[in-house]
């Protein structure tokens, strides 16, 4: 009898067919982190999407790893181009529950934060990015993107990360982990 072997990870863009979008091939860094670069109607952007090593199931030199991977990820390599990063970081923290505009620029305490919120909080203040969500006034309910089995378990564990020049139309995040974003370019 042939047991299957369980997947911890994996990650995927998916990228609309456009005349006016230019694709590189992806950076595929590790089954946790995938980048491209995109050029949108001569705007420039480096996507990365990722999928973080929860709480339990990793070692902290694991985690430090993985966010090696994702600040290569995030270097820049065309001249004036922006950084959008979205995924499932594991991370918990108040901030996502709430409109406070976390812009990345100051250290925020928060009491339901565990070491994922942490070492998130940290990666955007390092890279300056903002945490989308936290700009938009929307019901609690609407603001979970992952469901226990149990039913009663909620919690926000996909985020979107993103320098301030871009402004979110829309986002929604689905039990299945797949994430679609809409973007519109503010000049």
């Amino acid at each position: 009898m042939r047991h299957k072997k369980r997947r911890t990870a994996g990650v995927g863009i998916l990228i609309k067919v456009d005349n006016d979008i230019k694709i590189n091939d992806p950076d595929v860094l590790d089954p946790r982190v995938i980048a491209t670069n995109l050029t949108i109607h001569g705007f420039n952007i480096r996507i990365v999407n990722v999928y973080s090593p929860t709480e339990t199931d990793i070692s902290d030199s694991k985690k430090d790893d993985f966010y090696r991977l994702l600040r290569k990820a995030c270097q820049k390599t065309v001249k004036r181009q922006k950084l959008i990063v979205a995924g499932d970081f594991n991370a918990k923290t108040d901030l996502a529950l709430k409109k406070c505009c976390y812009d990345g620029k100051i250290i925020v305490q928060d009491e339901n934060c565990n070491a994922n919120g942490t070492r998130m909080k940290d990666f955007c203040r390092h890279h300056k990015l903002c945490i989308a969500s936290t700009f938009f006034e929307y019901p609690l309910e609407s603001r979970y993107t992952w469901y226990s089995t149990d039913g009663k378990t909620k919690r926000v564990n996909d985020y979107i990360l993103m320098e301030r020049f871009v402004k979110i139309l829309s986002l929604t995040a689905k039990q299945s982990q797949i994430l679609i974003l809409t973007v519109t370019i503010v000049y």
